[in-house]
């Protein structure tokens, strides 16, 4: 599996802040490049998502996705290979790499969509709420109610 490193996003900041913000996105993807390199991808991946979260872009996120698919993370994979392609800024072969790779992550885990009235809201396991309807990937397995 190769990783598809982009640094399409370093140097676009314009001011102070943003030089601040791009310094500190581009050590954690330095950070990230290098875990992958070694195989650590669990590190990989959080590095990855770390340069996203400063200063978002969705080759990184789409990274972070690869090292969590390498690490055997098929949720925390399919999560940022979506987030990664729902950004719209991937070039033609690394989007229609993130929706091949996604399909198959759909085979392998489950879903759940929750519908409620308009304007109802849900929030699973902890986190944020969001707004319904709901399609959202679970891992496989024996539900529990």
């Amino acid at each position: 599996m190769a990783l598809i490193p982009i640094l399409a996003w370093l140097g676009t900041a314009r001011d102070a802040r943003g030089d601040e913000k791009e310094e500190v996105a581009t050590e954690s993807f330095k950070r990230a490049t290098q875990a992958y390199a070694h195989k650590d991808f669990r590190a990989a991946a959080l590095a990855f998502e770390a340069a996203h979260q400063v200063l978002p872009a969705g080759a990184t996120i789409y990274n972070a996705g690869l090292a969590w698919l390498a690490a055997g993370e098929d949720l925390r994979a399919a999560r940022d290979i979506k987030d990664g392609l729902a950004m719209g800024d991937l070039d033609a072969t690394q989007a229609a790499d993130a929706r091949e790779r996604l399909a198959t992550l759909d085979r392998r885990l489950g879903h759940v969509e929750v519908v409620g009235p308009p304007g109802s809201s849900v929030a699973i396991d902890g986190r944020d709420s969001t707004m319904l309807p709901l399609l959202t990937r679970v891992p496989p397995g024996v539900p529990q109610l």
